[in-house]
């Protein structure tokens, strides 16, 4: 834990000036220098740099690879595949190392590596959000031996459409062809509040007049503040957001706690009767399962069994 913190403070220490460079915004706490994680595309001076990172990846996840196998697509990888594919990167914003890449074509995800000792801190989500929300790009075929990464794209609302039995070089090696959902979840984020607050007082005007009266809604309505909300957000409650694909509105939002209780449950009265509350109560569930959590509990409005 000692040499873990000493790494740590040195990471974080500004190398021009001493200070303390933020988390959060990447910024230098004395000098402001801009230490943050930038997406730049890349140019053929990266390849040889991007190739090890691709290396050390596929070592760490790829273990239904052979050494052969490595060895024989390292090569197309360097000479054909970098040339084919338009290549998007991260760089550390301390180190300036490459820390993850992705490559697309015109409507596919055709890679995306993040360095082992750089997995976990957002950067894979930070490139397939761009990828999707950017470039338009809805498909990403994947290795199905590669579990980690089918784990990663399902929980970034793609699905498996269809199946190869070999890769793309005739090798054993099935390849899942995945696309967006039209309708997928993800977890809520401190952006979506107003979006959010929206999506509450539209579900609430709208979907609990026949069960409640005018007087009794606004007094609901007017106890979300914008502070009740932040305090929420801040809470143990975790938000999963109901995103449509098409232009990445939210239908619909639910918010539960590590004890299993499930706190809300709102959508937009154009999305009701369509599946989607029953779907992020399914969510809910497998979360519950997951944590071995012996029940879900809540306490629901009159209008609420008529949402599922």
């Amino acid at each position: 834990m000692d040499y873990f913190l000493e790494k740590q403070k040195e990471y974080w220490t500004c190398p021009e000036c001493g200070g303390i460079i933020s988390v959060h915004t990447g910024l230098c706490s004395n000098c402001s220098k801009n230490y943050q994680h930038n997406m730049n595309m890349a140019s053929a001076k990266d390849y040889d740099e991007l190739l090890l990172l691709w290396e050390a990846s596929v070592r760490s996840t790829h273990h239904f690879l052979t050494e052969d196998d490595i060895q024989y697509y390292k090569p197309l990888i360097r000479n054909e595949y970098f040339q084919t594919v338009e290549l998007h990167l991260i760089k550390d914003g301390r180190t300036q190392q490459i820390v993850a890449f992705m490559g697309l074509s015109d409507d596919l995800i055709e890679m995306l590596f993040v360095h082992p000792a750089q997995q976990g801190k957002g950067y894979g989500k930070k490139l397939i959000e761009y990828a999707i929300l950017k470039k338009n790009i809805r498909k990403v075929d994947v290795n199905e031996q590669n579990e980690q990464a089918l784990r990663f794209y399902r929980n970034r609302g793609f699905e498996v459409i269809a199946r190869d039995a070999t890769d793309g070089q005739g090798k054993p090696y099935p390849i899942l062809h995945m696309q967006l959902k039209p309708v997928r979840l993800r977890k809520a984020e401190i952006k979506d509040l107003p979006e959010l607050r929206c999506v509450f007082e539209e579900s609430v005007r709208t979907s609990c007049r026949k069960n409640y009266s005018p007087e009794q809604i606004d007094a609901w309505i007017n106890r979300a503040s914008p502070e009740r909300w932040q305090e929420l957000f801040s809470s143990d409650l975790q938000f999963i957001i109901a995103e449509e694909t098409e232009s990445f509105r939210i239908t619909g939002f639910t918010s539960f706690n590590q004890q299993g209780y499930l706190h809300s449950m709102f959508l937009l009265p154009q999305f009701q009767e369509q599946g989607i509350a029953t779907i992020l109560l399914d969510h809910a569930e497998n979360f519950a399962h997951r944590n071995h959590l012996p029940s879900l509990f809540a306490e629901v409005s009159l209008t609420a069994p008529s949402l599922l």
